[in-house]
């Protein structure tokens, strides 16, 4: 995976989710908002999983 630091998974999924809500919320009438929308929500699934696998895999390893 591209992010090697467990805990920057976090944080960025979170950021990339609000930022899809604030948009979604405040930018109307551009057409390719929603696409942009739709790939920040993707992003944050992407990211809080992989940091919730991360955490559990490592959790177990000790």
């Amino acid at each position: 995976m591209l992010i090697r630091n467990d805990a920057a998974l976090l944080p960025l999924g979170s950021f990339c989710l609000v930022a899809a809500i604030l948009l979604g919320r405040f930018v109307h009438g551009v057409p390719y908002m929603a696409f942009v929308e739709g790939v920040l929500i993707g992003a944050s699934l992407v990211f809080n999983l992989a940091y919730l696998i991360r955490s559990r895999s490592k959790r177990n390893r000790t």
